[in-house]
C-alpha cells in the first residue's frame, strides 16, 4: 500500500480507490454486489460514477464512437482513472482509441490517446469538465475500458498532494 503520493502538478488533488462499487444489504452475511450498464456516450453530470464501452465486460461494439461530456461542480476538477484497458493495440492507435480532453470541445488540450492493453495512469482536467471519447473500426476487438471518474478539488498556486490508497494489483 502506498499514501500520500506527492506530485509536480499544479494544483492539489484529492483522489479515490479504483474498482467497482457495491452496495450490502441489511443483513451483513448477503452482499449485493452491481456492475453499471454502460451506454455509448452521454452527458454525465456528477460527484463519481464510471463511463465504459457497452458490453463490457464482452467485447466492445464494432464501427462506434461513443463520446462522453463530464460535469463536476465548479471549482473541482475530474479525475478518471481506469481499471482495465483492453483496446486494440497499434503503436500509432490508428484504429481502436480513447482520446480525453481537458474540456468539452475537440478545440481544448488533449490529455491523450490511448490504445492496447496499457492501461494509463490518472488523467485530471484543469477545469470541471472533460471529454472522453472512444473509437472502434471494424477489425480487432477487446473487452473495452471501464473508467471510474471522481471529483477533485482544485487548489492551483498550493504544494500538490495526491491523496488515496493505491494497491499494486
Amino acid at each position: 500500500m502506498k499514501r500520500g503520493v506527492h506530485t509536480g502538478a499544479p494544483c492539489l488533488l484529492l483522489f479515490a480507490m479504483f474498482g467497482w462499487t457495491w452496495g450490502q444489504s441489511s443483513n451483513a452475511q448477503n452482499t449485493n454486489f452491481t456492475r453499471p450498464i454502460f451506454n455509448c456516450g452521454g452527458h454525465l453530470v456528477t460527484d463519481s460514477g464510471f463511463l465504459g464501452s457497452e458490453s463490457f465486460p464482452s467485447y466492445y461494439k464494432h464501427n462506434r464512437k461513443c463520446t462522453w461530456y463530464i460535469t463536476v461542480p465548479e471549482g473541482h476538477v475530474v479525475m478518471l482513472s481506469f481499471r482495465i484497458f483492453d483496446l486494440e493495440a497499434d503503436p500509432r492507435c490508428r484504429f481502436d482509441y480513447v482520446d480525453v480532453y481537458n474540456g468539452h470541445s475537440y478545440t481544448v488540450q488533449k490529455l491523450g490517446r490511448f490504445c492496447g492493453t496499457f492501461r494509463p495512469g490518472a488523467l485530471i482536467s484543469t477545469s470541471n469538465t472533460m471529454m472522453v471519447e472512444m473509437v472502434s473500426d471494424s477489425g480487432t476487438r477487446g473487452a473495452g475500458i471501464p473508467g471510474l471518474l471522481r471529483r477533485g478539488q482544485a487548489a492551483c498556486g498550493r504544494a500538490p498532494v495526491l491523496w488515496g490508497t493505491f494497491d499494486d494489483g
